[in-house]
């Protein structure tokens, strides 16, 4: 199993980076949510960009923290971007714990594209029942209320593998490269425990 990613500063930094990225891209997500609202299925179809930032991070430095920080920023970025000021930092705070959850019962050990997809079917259920629960179920015929939990449901997973390829990417460009380096080196120099060395082979 590869070395846990220290949390350094390097580390914070790159999902500060990660998070003000996304943040960008979501005030026009956010404006559009807001001008959108009453049409409730077109807004979940959007609802799979609020992941990104979280899982892009995990994807990147798979580390307890890391999404819940550069969901925060990103929150930062749009809620003062697009006028929701401290909800959207709050909210996105939550977001990434919620979208964390999968890889923290499983201590980072499972890292695959199932973890992904299973973090954003978690918050694919949240968003929409938040969606449906916010407008009101008794005011959603039940066709419509279908529709906002099954688009909110595909949005979040689809996203959520989209993380995966895009971490990959911005992996292979060199982000997050140099801070899992030093955490191989790290372990690589440390000194082995007694009886587990090479030697302990032909005693």
């Amino acid at each position: 199993m590869a070395p846990p990613v220290p949390f350094t500063t390097r580390t914070s930094m790159t999902c500060v980076a990660v998070g003000a990225a996304f943040g960008i891209v979501l005030i026009p997500a956010n404006i559009l949510a807001n001008a959108t609202a009453s049409m409730p299925v077109l807004v979940s179809l959007f609802y799979g960009l609020w992941v990104l930032p979280a899982l892009v991070a995990v994807a990147l430095l798979p580390r307890f923290g890391t999404g819940v920080l550069a969901a925060t920023v990103a929150g930062l970025v749009a809620g003062f971007g697009s006028g929701y000021g401290p909800f959207m930092i709050v909210m996105m705070a939550l977001w990434g714990l919620l979208l964390e959850l999968p890889f923290l019962l499983t201590r980072y050990r499972r890292l695959g594209t199932g973890t992904f997809l299973l973090s954003g079917l978690l918050i694919g259920v949240v968003s929409g029942v938040w969606t449906a629960g916010f407008i009101g179920f008794g005011q959603l015929a039940a066709g419509v209320l279908a529709a906002v939990l099954a688009t909110a449901l595909a949005s979040s997973v689809v996203f959520a593998w989209f993380s995966v390829l895009l971490g990959g990417k911005l992996s292979r460009s060199g982000i997050g490269t140099a801070v899992r380096t030093g955490a191989a080196s790290t372990a690589a120099s440390a000194p082995a425990a007694p009886g587990t060395g090479p030697e302990a082979g032909g005693r």
